[in-house]
């Protein structure tokens, strides 16, 4: 329940930079890996958006904060659990 409220928020902090389509993916060790739309990639990595956007995620909890660059895309999470297993469950 923490870590997913740590998405959230974290999701809702990008939503009010004005993302619509983007994405918070929580990895192990403390990690959120955003996705954002590839044209928002240029905006989110300008020094006083970064700087911005990495301290309220430290401050939520994050201990990294990384930004994807293959941009968002739906349904990506998928590709990290195996097919097979879908199938079996």
């Amino acid at each position: 329940p923490e870590r997913v409220a740590m998405v959230d928020r974290a999701e809702q902090y990008l939503r009010a930079l004005g993302l619509r389509e983007c994405r918070v993916r929580y990895h192990r060790g403390d990690m959120a890996r955003i996705e954002a739309p590839v044209e928002a990639i240029v905006r989110l990595a300008d020094p006083a958006v970064r700087e911005n956007l990495s301290a309220e995620l430290h401050r939520l909890g994050f201990k990294f904060v990384t930004l994807d660059l293959d941009g968002f895309k739906s349904g990506s999470l998928n590709r990290l659990v195996p097919l097979e297993l879908l199938r079996s469950t």
